[in-house]
């Protein structure tokens, strides 16, 4: 009978273990899967920021070539008027 209760301890402490082990791998697949995952969020984050870069960029090149149009209206205005 001894043996018997050894075997079934042994055999709980065997299936703990085994799980542990199984616990263990998932974390370690879970941790593998997470790094492209989280390297992809920041090369979209460093995309985004880029874009809006361009974009304020491009609105400053977009407005300083609107006051130039405007600054050209004022000097025909004036020398259409200067002509009458």
């Amino acid at each position: 009978m001894a043996e018997n209760d050894h075997g079934g301890l042994w055999g709980a402490q065997e299936r703990a273990r085994k799980a542990a082990s199984v616990h263990a791998s998932k974390v370690r697949e879970r941790a593998k899967r997470s790094l492209p995952v989280a390297a992809a969020r920041e090369r979209s984050a460093a995309r985004h920021d880029r874009h809006a870069e361009t974009l304020e960029a491009h609105g400053a090149k977009r407005a300083a070539a609107a006051e130039r149009r405007d600054a050209q209206l004022d000097r025909d205005a004036a020398d259409a008027e200067r002509e009458r």
